[in-house]
């Protein structure tokens, strides 16, 4: 099997958390709290805050392992208060 096309995951590589639509991995409040790690409130404000690329779904909250990884990249060196 070729890893040439293959994306690089934050999780690791037999993990079972996040769910798979259309080869994207989307991840869960508690799956992101786990991963980063910070408490499960701070991860709800930071699905919540302006900019960051979560999407809602009724009352549910996903953001995809992807843009995850793009935004903390974006996001190097700066400062994030998630407490309200």
């Amino acid at each position: 099997m070729s890893t040439k096309n293959k994306k690089p995951s934050i999780l690791p590589e037999n993990s079972d958390r996040g769910q798979l639509f259309n080869g994207e991995r989307y991840l869960t409040i508690a799956e992101v709290a786990e991963i980063l790690p910070i408490g499960r409130d701070a991860t709800y404000n930071l699905f919540k805050l302006k900019g960051f690329p979560s999407i809602q779904l009724g009352k549910r909250w996903i953001v995809s392992e992807t843009s995850l990884k793009k935004w903390l990249k974006e996001q190097e060196g700066s400062k994030i208060c998630l407490n309200e």
